[in-house]
């Protein structure tokens, strides 16, 4: 039997954003379950985003080409939201493409829809989920930019096995090495000397 959508939400507002007693029925009419294989681009770059996602199930990056190479800005992972959010909410375009690395299931939250859903929201918890939702973004990507520039490609490695111990059973080598900001073949060393 398949999870109704709005009983999604449910769960996915309680646990990220602890609201609970909403009904998620109007959103839940637009929001998409949408399926993937490996290596699908689900939104192509130097496009406007017009949706937010949250990964049911696999993993997806943040790509950007630089010299007609992509390089990845960001890995997402199962129950986390991604998108490109900078497009999201300046309605600009976007260098970034976004791309599943594994098998994917996603929710795809039309974001006009969205936030037509906040505005019937009661103001506290409407406020909540935005200034919660801005928090986390910001600790995230200032946690990340610190790493970088502070601490070696071997310790961002390390960082990352910690938090995501199945990732190379996931994803291709190339990825997380354009995430961590080397080589695939500095990768391999590192990971050999992990090893020993």
């Amino acid at each position: 039997m398949e999870y109704p959508i709005n009983k999604l939400l449910e769960s996915i507002f309680r646990t990220h954003f602890n609201v609970k007693n909403i009904d998620w029925t109007p959103l839940s009419e637009h929001v998409k379950i949408e399926d993937c294989s490996k290596n699908t681009t689900i939104r192509t770059a130097y496009q406007t985003e017009r949706n937010l996602y949250y990964i049911l199930s696999g993993a997806t990056a943040s790509l950007a080409y630089k010299e007609g190479k992509l390089v990845c800005i960001d890995l997402c992972f199962k129950g986390e939201f991604f998108g490109d959010y900078s497009s999201l909410i300046s309605n600009n375009h976007s260098p970034l493409e976004l791309r599943s690395l594994t098998r994917c299931q996603y929710l795809s939250f039309p974001f006009t829809r969205l936030l037509e859903t906040y505005a019937q929201l009661p103001s506290q918890i409407a406020e909540a989920i935005g200034r919660q939702s801005a928090e986390h973004l910001y600790i995230l990507k200032q946690q990340e930019l610190i790493e970088l520039k502070t601490l070696s490609a071997a310790e961002r490695y390390t960082n990352l096995l910690e938090k995501q111990p199945e990732i190379f059973q996931q994803i291709p080598l190339k990825y997380i090495a354009s995430y961590l900001g080397v080589t695939a073949e500095s990768l391999s060393r590192i990971r050999k000397s992990n090893i020993k």
